[in-house]
């Protein structure tokens, strides 16, 4: 199973993005990320495989987002 973190402030573009992703993908888990207390939490629990960001975030930007993962993840 693929452990995909979708990150987005927008529900509506997690929507889309969680239901494209379930029609190509047979076996997943889905984590959706709202906010920085949520991106924190998932990071800290880690076990993800794939992260999917938009680049604009209320509370910071994609790049950084990666930027924060690749730092923990490398």
């Amino acid at each position: 199973m693929v452990h995909i973190l979708v990150i987005d402030d927008n529900p509506t573009e997690r929507l889309l993005v969680k239901r494209e992703l379930e029609r190509q993908f047979s076996q997943l888990q889905i984590t959706e990320i709202s906010d920085d207390k949520l991106f924190r939490k998932a990071l800290n629990r880690g076990g993800f495989h794939l992260v999917i960001t938009d680049y604009q975030l209320r509370w910071t930007n994609g790049l950084d987002v990666l930027r924060t993962i690749k730092a923990s993840y490398p």
